[in-house]
């Protein structure tokens, strides 16, 4: 009795923990559920084996996820970009008070365009801040019942360089075609300035790569389709050369062994990240 009031001892303090926003406390209701799994698993068997496989567990699990769901997904080599209506309020409920944010910023919206496949669907609101030639974004995704969203903000170099500020709340699960760079920053502690850090970051990470804003390409709405179209044609033949998808079906392709191996590295940063 005493050793189950043990780990439900470690699990209460764990999820005490992981109601903190101070990212050191969260980290410590991380490791506390990974040391509520091995004490379990321990005190289950008397094996340290065993309890050390217990922790381990978390991160064995994704490979249930990408030997059926993923294993099984089939993702359209092109994807159809068409104009979208918004989501419904109840869907989407922060579409507006992110929209009036992002124009407070001096941007102005541009176009709603989005893509369905098989479940999959996913609704962008693009805006262009002319005065150095900004590209921002809102995406929604919706997938099996869940759904989330994530801005983002672009800049695109006359030396053919994308540069890609976001808050996309999990690791990428492709590689980055060549001349595409990626920034991730955390706004979730910042809820009611996020989109602000997320400027400030992205220009303080042009001024490090000695970009002027004002010398990247203009965008209008008239071209805005076939540019996005380019962005996702190049991401995919890039993976498709270094073996991370590969030719399914017409039209499709699918995750290799090769790139099975790479949502599981992916996914366990996500976790680490977390803890």
């Amino acid at each position: 009795m005493f050793k189950i009031l043990i780990v439900i001892g470690v699990v209460v303090f764990a999820i005490a923990c992981r109601t903190y926003q101070t990212p050191l406390i969260r980290r410590l209701g991380g490791l506390a559920i990974l040391a509520a799994s091995f004490l379990g698993a321990y005190f289950a068997s008397g094996s340290l084996a065993v309890g050390v496989l217990g922790a381990c567990f978390w991160f064995i699990l994704p490979w249930f996820e990408i030997l059926t769901r993923i294993r099984a997904m089939r993702l359209p080599l092109e994807r159809e970009l068409e104009e979208r209506w918004p989501p419904r309020g109840q869907n989407f409920p922060e579409l507006d008070t992110l929209t009036e944010e992002i124009e407070e910023e001096g941007f102005e919206q541009l176009a709603d365009t989005g893509w369905s496949w098989e479940g999959m669907d996913q609704f962008i609101r693009v805006f262009f801040r002319e005065e150095d030639r900004l590209q921002a974004a809102i995406f929604f995704t919706e997938q099996e019942g869940m759904s989330f969203y994530h801005t983002g903000l672009i800049t695109r170099t006359s030396e053919d360089r994308h540069l890609l500020t976001w808050n996309y709340p999990f690791s990428y699960t492709m590689l980055l075609p060549p001349g595409m760079q990626m920034h991730r920053v955390s706004t979730s502690d910042d809820p009611a300035g996020g989109f602000s850090k997320l400027v400030r970051a992205h220009l303080e990470w042009l001024a490090v790569e000695a970009i002027d804003p004002a010398s990247s390409l203009p965008l209008t709405a008239e071209e805005l389709d076939e540019v996005m179209r380019q962005d996702m044609r190049r991401q995919v033949e890039h993976n498709l050369d270094e073996g991370i998808i590969m030719l399914a079906d017409e039209g499709t392709f699918r995750y290799s062994v090769k790139g099975y191996f790479f949502l599981w590295t992916r996914i366990v940063l996500d976790m680490l990240r977390l803890v």
